[in-house]
């Protein structure tokens, strides 16, 4: 195939999105995106365009909206692609926070228009809004059974019902957005219908969703797949 240009760096993700092209991400190198129409490869990278790169070559993590927009994560900032002009403004969420030391580990689209969910690093969960650009934090509170289990995200998913799940360290979390409040769902070692009673282990990750609205998930550390 017709490649523009090629990088040669860890690769973090290889995602199609709604129009049939592939996003491949890099650690080190920018951007790739295949255009399975034309058969081209382009190529962004930081500091090359000054128009159209990137603000980074880092790049962790890239997720679709509903309306097809795409938004990319490098653990630091999070930048939407702008298709009109092929451009990538980035959102200073971290200059809302208190604590801008804090790395992003996960992100999500959620339920309101334009909302974004984001996981970090020993810092729990934050909901951003680019709308009004607020942002709220979510972390454990030793002291209150309803808060998150864990400050150390390592993934977010959303089921068909709305609910988000959020895998940490320490178990398996629902956020209720009507109520506002997790549920926890972790090993117990007395209990043999617990979360991977068989695997004795909170450090998990959701990776789907069946038909059955049933989660796989893995545990990272046991290698294996369980279904909740």
């Amino acid at each position: 195939m017709p490649v523009e240009e090629q990088t040669n760096s860890f690769v973090t993700f290889i995602v199609e999105d709604r129009k049939n092209r592939m996003w491949i991400g890099s650690w080190t190198g920018g951007l790739n995106v295949y255009d399975r129409v034309d058969g081209i490869m382009k190529h962004f990278e930081y500091g090359v365009e000054s128009i159209t790169g990137l603000p980074t070559n880092h790049i962790w993590d890239l997720f679709e909206t509903k309306d097809g927009s795409i938004f990319f994560n490098n653990g630091s900032m999070v930048f939407k692609l702008n298709e009109e002009v092929n451009q990538f403004p980035y959102h200073d969420i971290k200059s809302l926070l208190d604590d801008q030391s804090l790395n992003f580990t996960c992100i999500i689209e959620g339920n309101n228009e334009g909302e974004v969910w984001l996981g970090s690093k020993d810092h729990g969960l934050f909901r951003y809004n680019p709308g009004d650009n607020k942002i709220k934090s979510f972390q454990h509170d030793p002291n209150d059974s309803k808060s998150l289990s864990a400050n150390d995200v390592i993934g977010i998913q959303q089921d068909q019902d709305g609910f988000n799940w959020i895998s940490t360290t320490n178990g398996l979390n629902r956020y209720d957005p009507s109520r506002a409040e997790f549920e926890r769902f972790q090993y117990k070692p007395e209990e043999d219908e617990s979360l991977s009673y068989h695997a004795g282990i909170n450090s998990i990750r959701p990776i789907f969703q069946d038909s059955k609205k049933k989660f796989g998930y893995l545990h990272t550390v046991r290698q294996k797949v369980f279904i909740y």
